[in-house]
Order: structure tokens, then C-alpha cells, then sequence
């Protein structure tokens, strides 16, 4: 099938023009052929293989920043100190040379300077309780949940297993390292027990029992539980006299916090033939407030030797104006000392670990007793 022609108008050259000037056009045949179309012409333009190779280590360098940036700021506790290394792997149950037999000789804190440093939620540690005392931290605290007539020890009800009982993971510990530590003790009646550290010896081991179900149930197993360390003179006791109590220091002080009822501490070292060997952390903002001044007289050390509070109620975003979360943290610390209390915050920052470290520091600054922490290692070493 032929085509017919096709026909394009040409201007004239300058030269053919008429007279008057008037282009004219002339009608020229053009052949059938037409030029061929290249179909990647109306395709999108590709970045060529150069491109590529420079985009992708850009994308892969960012990400790797980005990377080691989440690294540093969410790095988790190192589970040996430095210092403390040797000594803590001889002694802990999962150390590789238990099986020598070393654990029955070597102090677990052999050269351990206690820290100002409660371990938060020690049961989350690689080991529990020995960890926190091989980095010298002198309070720990347990969760523990009245389970079936057990005290069973975790954060939440999911997290809790039959084998965490605060008696394995705690009380039969603490007892035989006090025990390791007074072979040697005339039983006389006057040679006092040797504590947890080998380099104070008279210092007592802060125990925090944050009871989690209900308080009068669980406080009245608790007391049970204590039987052993009781009956072994293990624990901080206090008896009422007239015209003071009787305060009678040991190498355990135990303090129940969470639902613990104040009456149920009361109760002990009163009229019910029972020492009080069970104390209550206060409540930090009830003793500064000053709003109920009766229930703040009740809090007096021997009835909660340690006050506490949450630091962000405290402060909130005070931090913007250091001056005056310092001034905050300093009126509440006062008032618990003016009490003969000590002073804990909990609700600690953990990152950015500049800005942890500087919390640490304003807190001892202000006279608070406690550091509340969960880096072990960083906190035996600020």
C-alpha cells in the first residue's frame, strides 16, 4: 500500500522575494521515509552506575552513625569492674572457678570500698545481690508478690517464676556470706558481727522489700521469711522503752517500701512481743510538705530510717533552671535530715549519660544518702 506524499512549505530564500516584499512559500515533495524514534527518549533519565556507587556508601556511613550513636548512649553494664574483676568471678555461683572450691574462702567483698549506691531493681542484674555487693553498693532492692504463700521476686506478675523466691535469690545468700565472714568471731556476747564488707565491717547492708500485692498478707510473710537471718542476730531490731526505744544496729537493716502498711511496722517492737526488725521507707514529699503534720511525726528513724521520693515530682522541669532544681532537691534533703532520716530519689535519669552523671553529682552535692541506680559499673567508678 502506497502513501501519498507528503509536503512541507519552505521560506524562500532572502534573494527570490518579490517586489513588494512579501514572503512567499513554495510547496517542496518530501519523500515517505521519517526518521526513526529512539523509545528510551521518553523514558524517565536513570542516574548512571557513578551515581550508584557514591549514594550508597553515603547512606550505609549514616546509618552506621546513627548506629554507633544509639551504641554509646544505650550501652549496657559491663558485668566485671575493673577493680573488682578477679574477686567477683571467684565468688559469683556462675564464676569459672567455683568448681575449685575457691567461693568458701575468698570474701565475695575482699577490697571493696561500699559505695553510696542502691542497686534499683537488683534482681534484673546478671547475678543478683552478689553483683551489686562485688561493685560495693550497700542497699539493694527486691520486688517481691505473694504467690501461693511464696514471695516470689520480679518486676511484673508475667515476669515471676516458682525457682525466684526472695529466700533463694537473697536471704539464704546474704546468710551464708555472713556467715563466711564471722567463722573466726568469738561468740562472747560482746565481739560484734562482722558485715558484708570486708573493709567496714560495722556497716549494715540496706535491704529495700518493695512489696507489690496486698500489704497485710504480704508484709506478715515477709516476717516469716526473716526467721533465719532473726533468729541468727542478723537483723537491725528496735524495741519500745520509755523514755526511747531501744535501737539495736546488726549487719542487715531491712526497710519495706511499695504497699508495706505503716501500721503493720508499727505494730512490731510495740505491745505484740515482736521487735521491730522491719522499717518503712517514708515518704519524702509528706516529710517536706509539712500538710499532715501528725502522720509526719510518726515517721521518726526508728520507725523509717530512710525517706524517699520520685525526682521528677521533685524537680520536673525545674532542670531548665539548674539553680532551682538544685534548691528543690536540697529543701527535701533537709527536711528528712532534720528528721534523722536519710534521703532517696528514685526516677533517675539513665540518658543521656552526661546528663545521668550530672544528676548523680547535683544529688551528692545536695546531701542526698542514696544514688539510685542500675549501672553498677559506672556508679562504683563516678
Amino acid at each position: 500500500m502506497s502513501h501519498p506524499k507528503r509536503h512541507d512549505y519552505q521560506q524562500l530564500a532572502p534573494g527570490d522575494e518579490d517586489d513588494e516584499h512579501a514572503v512567499e512559500y513554495e510547496l517542496a515533495d518530501r519523500g515517505n521515509s521519517r526518521p526513526s524514534v529512539n523509545p528510551s527518549y521518553f523514558l524517565p533519565v536513570r542516574p548512571t552506575k557513578i551515581h550508584l556507587t557514591l549514594r550508597r556508601p553515603l547512606v550505609y556511613s549514616l546509618l552506621a552513625l546513627v548506629f554507633a550513636v544509639l551504641a554509646i548512649l544505650y550501652t549496657p553494664a559491663k558485668q566485671y569492674s575493673t577493680s573488682n574483676d578477679l574477686l567477683f568471678r571467684l565468688s559469683a555461683p556462675d564464676g569459672p572457678f567455683l568448681q575449685w572450691g575457691y567461693a568458701e574462702w575468698v570474701s565475695l567483698s575482699a577490697g571493696v570500698t561500699p559505695k553510696r549506691c542502691h542497686s534499683h531493681n537488683d534482681y534484673e542484674q546478671s547475678v543478683p545481690l552478689l553483683k551489686a555487693l562485688s561493685y560495693g553498693a550497700a542497699s539493694v532492692e527486691a520486688d517481691v508478690w505473694l504467690v501461693d504463700n511464696e514471695l516470689l521476686v520480679g518486676h511484673t506478675e508475667k515476669e515471676l517464676s516458682p525457682n525466684d523466691t526472695l529466700a533463694k535469690l537473697y536471704l539464704e545468700p546474704l546468710q551464708d556470706i555472713i556467715r563466711m565472714a564471722n567463722m573466726d568471731r568469738k561468740d562472747d556476747g560482746v565481739t560484734p558481727l562482722h558485715g558484708i564488707f570486708d573493709t567496714a565491717p560495722k556497716l549494715p547492708l540496706q535491704l529495700l522489700i518493695d512489696l507489690k500485692t496486698n500489704g497485710i498478707a504480704t508484709f506478715e510473710r515477709l516476717y516469716d521469711y526473716l526467721e533465719p537471718l532473726r533468729s541468727a542476730g542478723y537483723l537491725t531490731t528496735m524495741v519500745a522503752a520509755s523514755p526511747y526505744p531501744v535501737f539495736t544496729p546488726s549487719v542487715i537493716t531491712v526497710i519495706g517500701t511499695g504497699n508495706t502498711p505503716l501500721s503493720s511496722v508499727l505494730a512490731l517492737g510495740d505491745d505484740d512481743g515482736r521487735r521491730r526488725d522491719i522499717f518503712l521507707d517514708a515518704p519524702l514529699l509528706g516529710l517536706a510538705s509539712g500538710k499532715d503534720s501528725e502522720a509526719a511525726n510518726v515517721y521518726t528513724p526508728s520507725v523509717s530510717p530512710l525517706a524517699s521520693a520520685n525526682l521528677q515530682e521533685v524537680v520536673g522541669w525545674s532542670w531548665v533552671t539548674p539553680w532551682v532544681a538544685k534548691k528543690r532537691i536540697r529543701t527535701f534533703v533537709d527536711a528528712a535530715h532534720k528528721k534523722g532520716i536519710q534521703a532517696r530519689f528514685w526516677n533517675t535519669p539513665n540518658f543521656p549519660i552526661w546528663f545521668r552523671n550530672y544528676v548523680w553529682q547535683v544529688l551528692l552535692d545536695e546531701g542526698a544518702d542514696w544514688l539510685n541506680v542500675d549501672d553498677l559499673p559506672a556508679a562504683a567508678g563516678f
